[in-house]
């Protein structure tokens, strides 16, 4: 299993929005764990793999009629470049994009 500095970055974010205290702390903990640990060997980067194949993923969106979130459609193209799949909860935020999407609370 592999995650991807785009999570990386989007969890960074929630962590440093949170108010001081000890639920900041917590998860601050957490966040290092999980990807200075857990994930060190194993984050994907947006390469330039990933920016070749990334117009098309937000194509494939745009022609459904359907919008998208930045972070998703980068994290598409990430996992599309390499073959790799996306699980993921939010299914439909990745529909349409080209990669195989599995949900973990379907299996």
């Amino acid at each position: 299993m592999y995650t991807t500095t785009i999570t990386q970055a989007e969890m960074s974010y929630g962590v440093a929005k949170l108010e001081p205290g000890k639920r900041k702390a917590e998860l601050e903990g957490y966040f290092h764990t999980l990807f200075h640990v857990r994930f060190k060997d194993r984050l994907l980067t947006f390469d330039g793999a990933a920016a070749s194949v990334y117009g098309d993923v937000l194509m494939r969106r745009r022609r459904a009629g359907l919008g998208y979130k930045h972070q998703d459609m980068l994290i598409a193209a990430i996992e599309l470049s390499r073959g790799m799949s996306v699980a993921t909860r939010d299914v439909g935020d990745f529909g349409t994009t080209g990669v195989e999407i599995i949900d973990p609370w379907q299996a």
